[in-house]
């Protein structure tokens, strides 16, 4: 509030606080003001964040079934251990590791239930501290995008704010190079982001965005950069990224 009355840009009473906002949010809030068209930007980011938040809701629900079923396992496999202790402490089993891993007994099935729900908790706590934080947040995307199941969702997420942020750039009419800056930095992931530098670097030297993108060593999946070739040959860019 305090540079706002001293006649500052929002985009600047919101740098000092950059780690708490989303990059989308942001960066297109500098657009909207470089641009004169800041109402019609938080109109597109009500649009996308609601969307966002579906697909977020969505995906929780899916989660839930799974770790029920790694619960029910860890709990089943815990007692398994103890009750193959037991019965090899009163001579009724031949063995009394039955993983094979040196787990045995009551000792060894509160250490696997414990290992198992701590790996769970690291999990967790890993994810909220990147909830909070963008800049752990854009290193946790940036690792998950070679995990199978997530990394579809996460290059879902980073083309989705790319697409979003390269649209409202084009219709703004901003520079090339001041497009790629806001449109990496709005991915928020870090297999992205570090590619910003060599892009710029790109169209700077009047290169196309497409041959920027393929410059810049992020992982762009080859139908995207093809539909960026399509938007740039026809002059509709923005229809193409919508």
């Amino acid at each position: 509030m305090e540079k706002l009355s001293a006649g500052d840009s929002l985009e600047d009473a919101l740098e000092a606080h950059r780690g708490r906002f989303p990059p989308l949010f942001l960066e297109l809030v500098g657009v909207g003001e470089q641009t004169g068209r800041l109402e019609d930007t938080f109109r597109e980011l009500e649009d996308y964040f609601e969307s966002s938040l579906s697909v977020q809701r969505n995906f929780r629900s899916r989660m839930m079934y799974p770790a029920i079923q790694y619960t029910a396992a860890v709990l089943i496999i815990g007692a398994l251990i103890w009750i193959m202790g037991f019965l090899a402490q009163t001579g009724q089993a031949v063995t009394n590791d039955p993983l094979g891993i040196g787990l045995t007994g009551t000792t060894g099935a509160l250490l696997f239930i414990g290992v198992g729900f701590g790996a769970l908790g690291a999990i967790i706590f890993a994810v909220r501290l990147a909830i909070n934080n963008v800049k752990w947040r854009a290193r946790l995307e940036g690792m998950l995008l070679i995990v199978p199941g997530w990394g579809p969702a996460m290059m879902a997420f980073a083309l989705q704010r790319f697409a979003v942020a390269l649209r409202m750039c084009m219709e703004a009419g901003l520079s090339a190079d001041k497009t790629l800056q806001y449109c990496f930095r709005a991915t928020c992931n870090s297999a992205f982001m570090k590619g910003e530098e060599w892009a710029v670097a790109t169209v700077k030297k009047g290169r196309e965005i497409s041959e920027a993108l393929e410059a810049s060593g992020a992982p762009f999946p080859e139908e995207f950069r093809e539909m960026i070739v399509m938007g740039e040959e026809t002059g509709n860019m923005s229809e193409v990224m919508e």
